[in-house]
């Protein structure tokens, strides 16, 4: 991985977090609504074959995530982005579901609005939120453990 963040192959590396309006530790406390927004996000990102979106967590209120787009500097977030849309829009629909079925009182709105994209600088940032991943989100474990081939990723 070079000082831009692109990959020896020229693929682009982000982290991206999605943050809830529900109260702290939603997804904590409602387990069917975490088990909610991770099967969307797997089944959203297998629509976009160039996104490598296998490395994430979901803990309290956020959805973290490591995404590697195998796409031109000139698109590629713009790709992630258009992915994200669809997850938000995937998940809103669900969470538009599990209200009306739940007794507890809950935002109309999963999602904030804004979804923090940011470009992966280097070998030494990727490292770091790959660890904060997978051990600061109170020690949580990867999705994926085995799908991180680290040379993929630099």
């Amino acid at each position: 991985m070079d000082l831009q963040g692109t990959t020896r192959s020229g693929n682009l590396n982000y982290f991206v977090t999605l943050t809830s309006q529900g109260p702290k530790g939603l997804f904590d406390r409602h387990p069917s609504t975490k088990e909610m927004v991770e099967e969307s996000w797997t089944r959203v990102m297998r629509r976009y074959p160039h996104l490598d979106a296998a490395q994430y967590t979901v803990n309290g209120t956020r959805l973290h995530a490591l995404v590697q787009v195998q796409a031109p500097e000139a698109s590629a977030e713009t790709d992630l982005r258009t992915a994200l849309a669809a997850y938000q829009e995937a998940t809103e629909a669900a969470w538009s579901g599990y209200r009306t079925d739940s007794k507890v009182k809950q935002p109309a709105q999963l999602w904030e609005e804004t979804i923090e994209v940011r470009r992966v600088r280097d070998r030494d940032e990727l490292q770091s939120l790959r660890e904060f991943i997978v051990q600061k989100m109170l020690g949580g474990e990867l999705s994926d453990p085995d799908s991180f081939d680290e040379d993929d990723w630099l």
